[in-house]
């Protein structure tokens, strides 16, 4: 009888491959909107107290009201540390598990009282390990981007419960991210990896900060042949050196429509762009997430009929929509999202004993 411990010996790496690819793909995701954390179908898993969150394997959340504040409760809702502070659009956590904090600054300026952004990085103990105030930085600010100056205050229409006083604003940014590794770093040294990439989509310009948060690196316009009016969300950059970019307010032919594009900064020119054919399919005008999953296909949040999730390949091709389960009562459409994004948070769900 012939020896087969070559073919035993293959027949196992087989079954550990199997085994390894299986449990890979059945690592459970979940979809989080705002505070609340839901399945992949859209079935409300858990759900917080709080505008933006931010969720901890241990159990811990990171959770603001944005007009109340910070604060970072542990697996069992028991308050750690609270900090008193405005937060608008989101919270992000960098690779050595900063937290970066979209917030604010009011001063009065040129006669007016004014909102401008500011931009914090906390540690998990709640002290403050670098802030970028762009009050303080106004010089660098419109020096590194004359737009700035040219276009004045605009007028502040958004969280007046927050910010009473408050009718105008320097800035509007939206998104902040941490830069990852990526080959753009060789051409555009601004884009190391661990600097912060911040959206300013009021005069649609992007900046680059370093990473303690004391510096601007480098600032440009999106697409700069555009008059400026472009109004974007999400802007951050993928580990090709990409930039991938929500678009509110594209105009194609004769019509505006919301896209997402994929923009490579180093060679300024646009390497993919999604929009459908028709403008009434994909118009989100006021906000909007997007994200590049594991296995290629694109997440984005969509306000075109109130808030939606949907998921499509890269030929444009859809695969999955649901509306968010609840409904806005001016409108009795599902309540508008700024953003979704697909995450593991099996562990976080395990350990957390919170509502």
């Amino acid at each position: 009888m012939p020896k087969r411990g070559g073919e035993v010996r293959l027949w196992i790496l087989f079954v550990i491959l199997g085994l390894h690819f299986s449990a890979a793909a059945s690592v459970p995701r979940q979809i989080q909107v705002g505070c609340s954390i839901l399945d992949v179908n859209g079935k409300l898993l858990r759900s917080f107290s709080g505008e933006f969150c931010r969720y901890f394997p241990d159990g811990k959340v990171l959770l603001s009201h944005g007009t109340t504040g910070l604060a970072l409760y542990d697996s069992e809702m028991k308050l750690l540390w609270e900090r008193k502070m405005h937060v608008h659009h989101m919270l992000r956590e960098t690779n050595d598990h900063k937290l970066l904090v979209l917030s604010s600054s009011v001063h009065l300026f040129r006669n007016v009282m004014t909102r401008f952004d500011k931009i914090y990085k906390f540690d998990m103990n709640g002290n403050v390990e670098g802030s970028f105030d762009f009050f303080a930085n106004v010089h660098d600010l419109e020096n590194a981007n004359p737009l700035l100056l040219a276009r004045g205050l605009g007028p502040y229409e958004w969280d007046h419960v927050a910010l009473p006083e408050v009718h105008w604003e320097y800035s509007h940014a939206n998104s902040v991210f941490e830069i990852p590794l990526s080959p753009a770093a060789k051409s555009i040294p601004a884009f190391q990896a661990g600097n912060i990439i911040v959206n300013v989509s009021s005069a649609n310009y992007i900046l680059i900060l370093d990473k303690d948060l004391k510096k601007i690196l480098y600032s440009f316009t999106y697409l700069p042949n555009f008059d400026g009016d472009l109004v974007t969300h999400d802007v951050q950059v993928l580990k090709n050196g990409h930039l991938l970019v929500y678009v509110n307010n594209r105009q194609i032919g004769n019509n505006y429509v919301s896209t997402l594009e994929e923009f490579d900064q180093v060679e300024k020119k646009l390497v993919w762009q999604f929009h459908p054919k028709r403008s009434a399919v994909f118009n989100s005008k006021f906000s909007g997430g997007v994200q590049i999953l594991d296995d290629g296909n694109i997440l984005y949040s969509d306000t075109t009929r109130g808030g939606e999730v949907v998921e499509i390949n890269r030929q444009g091709q859809e695969l999955m929509r649901w509306s968010v389960p609840w409904v806005d009562p001016k409108t009795s459409k599902p309540l508008g999202l700024q953003e979704a994004k697909q995450l593991d948070l099996s562990q976080f769900l395990q350990h957390n004993r919170g509502i």
